[in-house]
């Protein structure tokens, strides 16, 4: 995830990332991006994604346009 702000030159602060999974979301938050939750995703009976600390959630892939700026 680094890297790839380092090659887009992006503050990963500014970044957002989109995950299915609560490993997703722990790795996204342990270099600083915000994360959001696929709920469209591969995710299992069990899984709980309001547990993940995710900063919120998309029910389908044109929803994130929802979070990002106008000028994105």
């Amino acid at each position: 995830m680094l890297h790839a702000c380092k090659l887009t030159a992006s503050d990963p602060a500014e970044c957002l990332y989109v995950g299915d999974a609560e490993r997703d979301v722990t790795a996204a938050a342990a270099v600083g991006i915000p994360t959001l939750v696929a709920l469209y995703g591969y995710l299992g009976e069990d899984d709980r994604p309001e547990a993940w600390g995710a900063h919120g959630f998309i029910e389908a892939p044109l929803a994130l346009l929802d979070w990002l700026p106008p000028d994105a």
